[in-house]
């Protein structure tokens, strides 16, 4: 018959996902928002930057049809 100590040992190395620390006292709610704000900032950031190098690809648009453009593939983006 193991022991209990033998058994937590081996219980232990069952453990798949890590162990996942919680602080007793979460964030403060202006210090989670700021860290919010900053993620979504970040986020923006790279969509700009992504429309940006769409709106390089894109050809001017013919006044006579304005729906009507093409892609540059020749571009090294694209």
């Amino acid at each position: 018959e193991p022991t209990a100590q033998e058994l937590v040992a081996v219980d232990a190395l069952k453990v798949e996902e890590p162990v996942v620390f919680i602080p007793e006292e979460p964030e403060p709610p202006v210090v989670i928002a700021a860290i919010e704000e900053a993620i979504v900032e970040e986020e923006i950031a790279i969509v700009e930057e992504e429309i940006a190098i769409v709106e390089e690809l894109v050809a001017p648009v013919d006044p006579k049809a304005p729906f009507a453009c093409t892609l540059d593939l020749t571009a090294p983006e694209a």
